[in-house]
């Protein structure tokens, strides 16, 4: 439900359109910042669902997609022209190190027949879509500070390094090779893309290997990790966004080529590809230590290649050795490095040659990839599995005590890596077939059961067992797994007529792994353990525990769409069914309730099973039991013809149990179906990767484990406000003689209605404002309520009228089934007095429109600014679902009067007089612009800059961290072309709008002429929910004219430093630079300083007494200081500063000069 004041929207609308189409973009990599697309989205007043379905839409972003025209053919013989075309595809490149083919599909062909054409070639192994990987920096630059190089003691660390030579490899997109700290480091490159040519320069790609090598002591920038290291630049990008898996396996073929000794990728994908899988195994057994960016999924989802077995994963820490926002964790993650704002080298395409701050996993793999490079220095000969496990060994522990999933092994430490003494490193284990002949036989008791338990204490460890098996035997395998740890179950059958391997690696970590195996002839199966990422534990953390029952047939429980299990009384709890049908299985139960009651349904975790649940009206599944009987399950699930399912949770993985809770009314009977047979429509990637492109997997999806279900059904107390009260009725039922289409296209009416109801999002008019306000139950202040969500859709209504001003704390709690959203509203009257609900708040940001992959919070807190006399209405809702669980709403008052001097601003028609000095704002009382107006008495340039200000340092200690997030202020500039101090709708269109991307430095400028009057419109980004913030913002306002670089000589602030300030020259675009005289009063070296605003990017150069040029330097981005050190004589000098595109500020400079 979102409710605005429209009078304000129309004011802004033109102003957010600007913001929308105008977003500031580095050079190669185009990012949209999140934030201000849900500014956006919010600001238009769009519903909640077209909201989130636009921002899904963008997240899902169409370059990340499989290819829809190329694909992949591995071949175990080489594959003829003739039999390309006959498959419907023409080949365009062969990578015969590899074995694989590269074809693009013919005119009017479509991927899946040409996919079905090509498996049906005996000389064809696989077949699947080319994958796109992407570069995995996140562009944050904030300071010039190179904090790695202090946190991880580099000085210390090169000097315990070897003389021994180390070739890294950058596989990334191309290199500046004109970067004087990179240019005597770089081999001859490589261009994956077009061979013909050379690897295009570009940011990434130099960033990344300057944090490697960049140069030592030659007075330019910082250093890499390893300045003694050669770089090997591999461009598989062409300048392009994204780079396609054949075009990475072939740089990685190169690297094999070349003889290097590193490789770093710091490019990821979430499809695991096999092309570049099969390339790193080359590398890693041509004895390459292979490093990868984990991924910037902020979650524990697995990026490629770092996930592939032998690869370094490397997450990111900022500068409190904390793990980054933006950085991926789990247990693919084996260590982390710094990979928040790093500084390096970097390419622009302005000024070429320059320096940089950038945040991702890409800068954290580069600084692994480095200190691998400084252990292979001291230690030409280490495998790159010794190379790993002593980097994971001597990491620093940051999280839980050894090895966790949130920060690996560690923050990675070169000086103890160096120290490390090498004959420590534990021998690698046996390689899969030499494990697999010392395979130890399973002893199976009286219940025809086996059970052994085992550890992994060392990297790449496998454990197998063995048993014989006759043909039609079956064997359920049950892994139970240690926490934190994700375990791969390898099986390999061995007869006369069959020999087959099947992998099973499809629960996430600390969650059982486990198959129905079926004997398709007798003979012997064999079962490994592994870890699917190499972790270990030496101390015995890692125990597992592995099952074996042997079955001579699947267990049937009888139970069925034609054989329901009825449920005559509740709570109702069983274990005696099992999903263990050959295609998959489905047990049903019905019940039915005299009076209306919440229905929760658990299903326990099935072992290898990723289940769901249903609900249908019983009527309508009767009319189609015995179709679900008897009729085949189709191969696309898009062409299942059945009952309609009312309710359906299929939110967990495999061997993970589901909750599914709903309202059931009297007179109605349902049908609840527990399923193995999981709706892939939920999940397109997963179904488009899993079910179009790849291989299914041979295996039976069942488990001859019974499950454990149970089923409460309660009646809650009466809904607190009876809001909403749905004024279209019950839902429609299926009647005698209806149609099957007629039904559903009334349900399908009424669920559109009902969706868009509950949502709100539109603008419902005074009539539905008075009746939120009727219902809304009062709340007292530093009172607790309590309540329910008694029925699908169910919304519960406060109000409160807070007896003093300031910022209050609105606390719930949250569990399994019950996860709360809340939304704070403002009542208003507009000028014609009707009544209005304002949204100013919500309890989440950026999640609120993408939830979390998990979202395991207990509690949460929403700050909110709240006005004494005003009335406010908060609403809470739980995504569209009841709970047996209780909420609590609790407020407090936790500051009182936080607002600024100029509060109430917050539309035009109460703007406040701008302050022609420097002035703070805050918006502690959750408003989202502050309005400020201006009369302009001359035609003049004023300059405008909006900056974080700092915060008491008794209020950080006292208050929630959340109060005190940074501001990303926007900044709008409306011109009143006939000074009346209104707003026109033609004036609107003029508007002007700034933004300061990737930095909460805002800086802005406009002609202003006599007469005219101007807004100017401090916004706020909803990035952080509309919550209150403590953070202010500063407003420096200057005149800017010719007079304003007013030339200050020198003076002398301390022995031996001499000092001016200044501001660059305006008005003549001839005249760009400022000189200084400076004179040296003897011989000796000089350090000479330009320290500029942050819209400088400055220029320093020396010239002598006469003009001549002696030196200039350019060599770093905007507000990053340029130094000069050099020897002078003693004499008269004239030092220059200016701006490289010519701009000036309306902050000052500082030049300073330094005898050393």
């Amino acid at each position: 439900m979102r409710f605005t004041n429209k009078k304000i929207v129309s004011a802004l609308l033109v102003l957010i359109l600007v913001f929308s189409t105008f977003m500031p973009t580095y050079a190669v990599v185009e990012q949209t910042p999140e934030r201000d697309q849900q500014t956006v989205l919010e600001k238009l007043n769009l519903s909640l669902e077209d909201r989130r379905d636009v921002h899904m839409s963008q997240v899902a972003d169409e370059r990340l997609k499989p290819s829809e025209d190329t694909l992949i053919v591995k071949y175990k013989s080489p594959i003829s022209v003739e039999q390309h075309q006959r498959s419907g595809a023409t080949l365009s490149k062969r990578i015969s190190s590899l074995g694989y083919d590269i074809v693009r599909l013919q005119r009017n062909q479509k991927m899946e027949n040409v996919i079905a054409a090509y498996r049906k070639l005996s000389n064809v192994e696989s077949v699947t879509p080319s994958y796109p990987y992407q570069k995995l920096e996140t562009n944050d630059p904030k300071s010039t500070s190179m904090y790695h190089l202090s946190q991880l003691r580099i000085n210390e660390a090169l000097k315990l390094a070897g003389k021994h030579e180390v070739v890294v490899a950058v596989i990334d997109s191309g290199l500046d090779q004109n970067h004087p700290e990179l240019k005597n480091k770089l081999l001859p490159d490589y261009n994956a893309v077009n061979p013909l040519k050379r690897g295009m320069a570009d940011m990434h790609g130099t960033h990344v290997a300057g944090i490697i090598a960049a140069e030592a002591n030659n007075g330019i920038g910082g250093m890499g990790i390893n300045p003694n290291a050669k770089i090997l630049p591999i461009d598989v990008f062409g300048r392009e966004w994204g780079a396609y898996d054949y075009s990475i396996a072939e740089g990685i073929m190169h690297a094999i080529e070349k003889k290097a000794n590193v490789i770093n990728m710091s490019l990821g994908s979430f499809f695991p590809s096999p092309i570049i899988e099969e390339a790193v195994e080359k590398a890693i057994d041509a004895g390459i230590v292979v490093v990868a960016a984990a991924g910037n999924s902020g979650s524990n989802m697995k990026g490629y290649p770092a996930s592939f077995p032998g690869v370094i994963s490397v997450g990111a820490t900022n500068e409190n050795k904390e793990l980054a926002q933006f950085s991926t964790y789990g247990p693919s993650v084996d260590i982390v490095a710094p990979g928040e704002d790093v500084y390096a080298p970097v390419f622009d395409v302005d000024k070429r040659s320059s320096f940089i701050k950038a945040s991702g996993t890409s800068m954290a793999s580069p600084v692994v990839a480095g200190v691998a490079s400084l252990l292979l220095s001291k230690y030409p000969n280490l495998t790159p599995y010794e190379v790993k496990y002593i980097l994971e060994k001597t990491a620093k522990d940051l999280g839980a005590p050894g090895y966790d999933v949130k920060f690996g092994y560690g923050l990675v430490d070169p000086v103890a890596a160096l120290k490390y003494d090498v004959k420590q490193v534990p021998k690698q284990p046996m390689k899969e077939e030499e494990a697999i002949q010392r395979a130890k036989v399973l002893q199976f008791g009286g219940k025809a059961e086996a059970v052994v338990s085992d550890t992994i204490t060392v990297p790449q460890q496998q454990n197998w067992v063995r048993f014989n098996m006759v043909y039609g035997e079956l064997a359920q395998i049950v892994l139970d797994v240690p926490e934190n740890y994700d375990y791969t179950l390898v099986l390999q059958y061995s007869s006369a007529g069959i020999n087959e391997t099947i992998e099973i690696n499809e629960a996430s970590e600390g969650k059982v792994e486990a198959i129905l195996y079926e004997a398709k002839d007798s003979g012997t199966l064999y079962i490994g353990v592994k870890d699917a990422n190499e972790k270990y534990d030496e101390k015995g953390k890692s125990e597992y525990s592995l099952t074996v029952t042997k079955h001579g047939s699947i267990l049937e429980d009888g139970n069925n769409a034609e054989n329901v299990e009825k449920i005559d009384k509740f709570p109702y709890k069983t274990n005696k069914f099992y999903l263990a049908g050959e295609d998959g299985d489905s047990d049903y139960f019905s019940f039915a309730v005299e009076e209306a009651k919440v229905v929760e349904v658990r299903l326990g975790a099935i072992p290898g099973i990723n289940s769901s649940i249903k609900v249908y009206m019983a009527d309508e599944f009767n009319m189609y039991a015995s179709e679900l009987m008897h009729m085949p399950k189709p191969e696309n699930p898009w062409d299942y013809f059945g009952p309609y399912p009312m309710f359906q949770r299929n939110n967990n993985g495999t061997s993970e149990g589901e909750v599914l809770v709903f309202d059931a009314m009297p007179g109605m009977e349902y049908v609840i179906e527990v399923t193995s047979n999981a709706d892939y429509y939920f999940d397109p990637y997963y179904y488009f990767y899993m079910e179009e492109f790849g291989e299914k997997p041979d295996k039976l999806n069942a488990a001859n484990v019974p499950y454990e279900l149970s089923i409460v059904a309660e009646v809650l107390p009466p809904d607190e406000d009876g809001f909403p009260n749905f004024g279209f009725g019950m839902p429609p039922m299926f009647e005698e003689g209806m149609e099957y289409e007629e039904y559903h296209q009334k349900r399908n009416a009424y669920e559109e209605t009902y969706y868009d109801y509950y949502y709100g999002g539109y603008y419902w008019g005074e009539d539905y404002v008075y009746e939120i306000l009727n219902a809304a139950i009062p709340l007292d202040h530093d009172e607790a309520v309590e309540g329910y969500f008694q029925y699908s859709g169910d919304v519960d209504v406060f109000t409160i009228v807070p007896e003093k001003t300031g910022i209050y704390e609105l606390h719930f709690n949250k569990t399994e089934t019950m996860k709360p959203s809340m939304e704070v509203m403002k009542y208003t009257e507009d000028e014609e007095g009707v009544a209005r609900l304002t949204t100013i708040a919500y309890s989440g940001s950026y999640y609120y429109y993408y939830p979390p992959v998990v979202d395991d919070e207990t509690e949460k807190s929403v700050y909110v600014g709240l006005e004494k006399g005003e009335q406010y209405v908060i609403t809470l809702s739980n995504n569209y679902s009841p709970s047996l669980d209780s909420y609590t709403l609790a407020t407090k008052l936790i500051l009182e009067n936080p607002q600024d001097a100029y509060y109430g601003n917050d539309t035009f028609e109460n703007a406040k007089p701008l302050p022609k000095y420097s002035f703070t704002g805050n918006f502690a009382l959750s408003e989202t612009m502050d309005v400020f107006y201006m009369k302009a008495d001359k035609d003049a340039v004023y300059g405008l800059h909006v900056e974080n200000g700092d915060v008491p340092k008794r209020l950080k200690e006292t208050l929630p961290k959340e109060l005190f997030e940074p501001l990303w202020p926007m900044v709008a500039i409306v011109e009143d072309r006939n000074g009346n101090g209104e707003l026109d709708k033609e004036e609107e269109r003029g508007a002007m709008s700034f933004y300061g991307y990737n930095s909460p430095d805002v800086r802005a400028s406009f002609k202003a002429k006599k007469g005219s009057g101007y807004f100017v419109i401090i916004m706020k980004d909803y990035y952080y929910g509309g919550t209150a913030n403590l953070t202010p913002y500063r407003v420096t306002l200057s005149q800017v004219d010719e007079k304003t670089s007013v030339i200050i000589p020198f003076s002398e602030v301390a022995n031996g430093t001499w000092q001016t300030k200044g501001f660059l020259p305006f008005g003549d675009p001839k005249k760009t630079e400022n000189r200084y005289r400076f004179t040296a009063e003897t011989k000796g070296t000089y350090e000479i300083k330009f320290d500029m605003p942050s819209d400088i990017d400055g220029v320093l150069a020396i010239y002598t007494n006469t003009g001549r040029l002696i030196k200039e330097v350019d060599y770093y981005g905007a507000g990053d200081a340029e130094f000069l050190t050099l020897t002078l004589n003693k004499g008269s000098y004239f030092i220059g500063v200016k701006d490289y595109f010519g701009h000036t500020s309306v902050s000052p400079y500082t030049l300073s000069v330094k005898k050393k």
